[in-house]
């Protein structure tokens, strides 16, 4: 399992990645922050996301509803490509 780190230190390297994360998105905070700040677990969630788009069997019609139902909970705006 991979190590989290310190939490709440940044490297420079992670100073540089969030201050354009922030300047692309105007803030950073919740996951995103946090990931900003532990690489372990930002690596963690990717394999988790990199699974659940490549190896899982759920059907696509319940993960696309899964995912609209967690935008609208959230009131995020999605592109739609359609």
């Amino acid at each position: 399992m991979a190590e989290l780190g310190d939490h709440g230190v940044r490297t420079p390297e992670q100073e540089a990645h969030y201050a354009e994360l922030k300047a692309q998105r105007g803030r950073l905070d919740g996951l995103y922050g946090t990931l900003t700040l532990h690489r372990g677990l930002a690596e963690m969630m990717l394999e988790i996301g990199r699974f659940y788009r490549t190896a899982a069997t759920v059907p696509d019609r319940y993960r696309e509803a899964a995912t609209l139902a967690v935008a609208d909970r959230k009131s995020t705006r999605l592109n739609s490509s359609h």
